[in-house]
């Protein structure tokens, strides 16, 4: 499965510290790199909504994202998975979601340009 920057998918894996049961996430890496490596750098997505913006980016469901719950992008919890950890992929987000994620993580990991 080709997977593209900003696509949602299950991840699956009990050994990652923010997932102990399937749980959806953000793929978060230039697409370009697909069959190089054998990790996944991922934004792990929680319907448990904390007060914390700019870190925790929130999501309403669509048809395009595939969530069905309001939930938060967890910027904050920015992990790499093996990839087969990865389950299916049930949606994208849309242009100015994952702006709001790239601000989120710019302000997160100091990365001023």
């Amino acid at each position: 499965m080709n997977l593209e920057k900003g696509d949602i998918i299950t991840i699956k894996s009990k050994q990652q510290t923010y997932t102990t049961k399937p749980r959806p996430a953000i793929a978060y890496q230039n697409g370009l790199f697909g069959n190089q490596v054998e990790s996944l750098t991922i934004i792990p997505i929680s319907s448990i909504l904390i007060d914390a913006e700019p870190f925790r980016v929130t999501l309403l469901p669509s048809k395009l994202n595939g969530l069905v719950k309001l939930s938060q992008a967890m910027v904050d919890k920015i992990t790499t998975i093996n990839k087969n950890d990865r389950g299916t992929k049930i949606g994208s987000l849309n242009l100015l979601q994952l702006q709001k994620i790239d601000e989120a993580l710019q302000i997160w990991l100091d990365l001023n340009y």
